[in-house]
């Protein structure tokens, strides 16, 4: 299972802070969450060349009302893959999702569609044969720190019954014994922020994630 650290940062210096711990921890791949300060309230550090170059690959988590204005500056810095929420995508005609899948085509970039807590797994089947990834959120958007939603754990099934061969990342609240769980009945990556980086000895959080 395949565990990415996340980058929450309000400040550059933060987010730089944490590219270098999480190239030491020896992960593959970082997760930058991005908000906008309408879809969700906490505030990031959302300049992309930051993160250009970072020696790590990238994936771009868009908590923001409108990612079809974004998204461009994400792939310009080279984010591998970038997220966008189900929720932003009502009422919006079909060509703006059409548009982000070329966008990502063009860069080489993969599309993961996340869902939040309360949304319908259902909200995935329009999307589904464009993603790469579903990545549901087992806390609302907002500050890292927050427990993992239990109801998740049966979305995943859900998820995985209904669309066996896609990848499932988890997101919130999530520690080793979540991840076991997750992990059985079909989640393949999961995001950690507090666990590692809150740990008195993050390189042992992140191995204990690695190997649970």
């Amino acid at each position: 299972m395949e565990i990415i650290p996340a980058i929450n940062c309000a400040t550059r210096e933060c987010a730089m802070d944490r590219i270098r711990e999480i190239k030491k921890l020896g992960a593959r791949w970082a997760h930058v969450d991005i908000t906008d300060g309408i879809f969700s309230k906490t505030p990031t550090w959302h300049d992309a060349v930051t993160y250009a170059n970072a020696g790590i690959f990238i994936e771009v988590h868009l908590m923001v009302v409108r990612p079809e204005l974004v998204v461009d500056e994400w792939l310009e810095a080279g984010a591998r893959r970038i997220i966008i929420h189900a929720e932003s995508l009502r009422g919006k005609d079909k060509s703006v999702f059409s548009s982000i899948v070329e966008k990502c085509n063009a860069y080489g970039a993969a599309l993961a569609l996340s869902l939040n807590p309360e949304t319908s797994v259902e909200e995935l089947t329009p999307y589904i044969k464009s993603l790469a990834m579903v990545h549901l959120l087992a806390v609302n958007p907002g500050p890292s720190g927050q427990q993992f939603d239990e109801r998740i754990i049966g979305k995943i099934k859900t998820v995985h019954a209904q669309f066996s061969s896609m990848a499932i990342e988890i997101d919130g609240g999530v520690n080793p014994d979540v991840l076991r769980t997750a992990k059985e009945v079909g989640a393949t990556h999961a995001v950690v922020a507090s666990y590692i980086f809150e740990s008195a000895d993050m390189k042992s959080a992140f191995e204990a994630l690695r190997l649970a």
